[in-house]
């Protein structure tokens, strides 16, 4: 059975169990029965480590059905062994497949950071929906001592534009990881903050092209 699910701006999102069954697929039908212009079924795999090959037909199943209604299926979250089950079925082109970051607790969010592939857009969620939760753990991250970290705590909450971070970020622009002070130095152009001027005219000389760059802009 579904772990949980939600009903906003016509989607109905459904977080699937660790293994879900073909019976689970027949109550989510069920489920969506219960509602009213659904515009789109997001099924959330993220606790889903893998669907029995027999049990595929019910996903199938579902997305047939509720097409015929007009309602679009997302599959979201998808682990590496189901992505893997579908693609050794040949399914990956009959489903949609994306990200949905709004199922992940802000510690999670964060770990993203550390994901090249997923970094930046993580960051752009977060600087979407900034919260006060959300805000204290990018503190935190400042002062961390990863610097992939503090890079992107840096971008991030320059995106929204906190002037409290200020301080951090002049200190940034000294620090010893060209990623770091890179980030710190556009974020003080976006942050307009002219008090770091001359030490962004000392970064011109940097041998690092991209903090070279990053303080021109600025």
């Amino acid at each position: 059975m579904p772990i949980n699910f939600s009903f906003n701006n016509n989607i109905l999102k459904i977080i699937l169990s660790s293994s879900p069954v073909r019976r689970d697929f027949t109550d989510i039908l069920k489920l969506a029965s219960n509602y009213k212009n659904i515009a789109q079924l997001k099924l959330d795999l993220r606790h889903t480590d893998y669907i029995r090959s027999q049990d595929i037909t019910g996903l199938i199943s579902l997305k047939k059905i509720i097409a015929e209604n007009g309602i679009h299926l997302l599959l979201t979250n998808v682990k590496e062994g189901v992505y893997q089950l579908l693609e050794l079925m040949d399914l990956l082109p009959y489903f949609n497949i994306g990200i949905d970051y709004s199922s992940f607790s802000c510690d999670e969010l964060l770990a993203f950071f550390s994901d090249p592939d997923a970094a930046q857009q993580v960051s752009d969620y977060i600087a979407q929906n900034y919260s006060s939760a959300l805000q204290v753990k990018l503190y935190e991250l400042l002062n961390n001592n990863d610097p992939i970290y503090k890079e992107w705590a840096i971008l991030t909450m320059g995106k929204v534009h906190d002037t409290g971070m200020i301080s951090h970020i002049r200190e940034a622009l000294n620090h010893d990881a060209s990623n770091v002070v890179r980030a710190a130095a556009i974020v003080t152009g976006w942050l307009n903050d002219s008090s770091s001027k001359e030490k962004l005219y000392e970064l011109l000389k940097s041998d690092f092209i991209d903090v070279v760059s990053a303080a021109a802009i600025s």
